[in-house]
């Protein structure tokens, strides 16, 4: 994946990451989060602002989501997205902290290497393509996800 951006070969780069899921993924992440955070802001406010912002979110969802796709097109076929992050090797950048696999799909969770311990993963969904895997979600969790879980395990 990083040589493919190295090189700024987008089709190549496509064979490891599903471009359109990753943005549709991203878009509903964006919106549901967005929607979550209107909600709390909104609870001594107007309703009908509320209810215009998510009728305005969800008409333009497909715009961001195309925006979001093209934008890293971009990154890999002109920019530097390989030689602004260019680590000698992915795993030494990152450590998995767990993987599940299930059938032909797996979740990987990440964090960065190195002396902080209380990062956020990056969860990574990834779905078996022939003989190799392909990133098609990317999840990054936020503080309020981790008090969810973190209130679960307390139940």
């Amino acid at each position: 994946m990083f040589k493919a951006a190295e090189r700024h070969n987008y089709a190549r780069f496509t064979r490891y990451v599903d471009t359109d899921d990753v943005a549709l993924s991203s878009m509903e992440a964006i919106f549901e989060r967005s929607t979550r955070d209107m909600s709390k802001r909104f609870k001594r406010g107007s309703q009908a602002d509320q209810r215009f912002l998510e009728i305005y979110l969800t008409q333009n969802k497909p715009i961001l989501q195309a925006d979001i796709k093209a934008a890293l097109k971009h990154q890999v076929e002109i920019d530097v997205f390989y030689t602004d992050y260019a680590p000698k090797n992915l795993w030494q950048a990152l450590r998995v902290i767990e993987i599940n696999q299930t059938g032909h799909t797996a979740t990987c969770a990440m964090v960065p290497s190195g002396k902080k311990t209380d990062s956020l993963p990056l969860n990574l969904r990834l779905r078996q393509v022939g003989l190799h895997w392909q990133i098609f979600e990317i999840q990054l969790q936020s503080d309020d996800d981790e008090a969810k879980a973190a209130e679960k395990k307390n139940l």
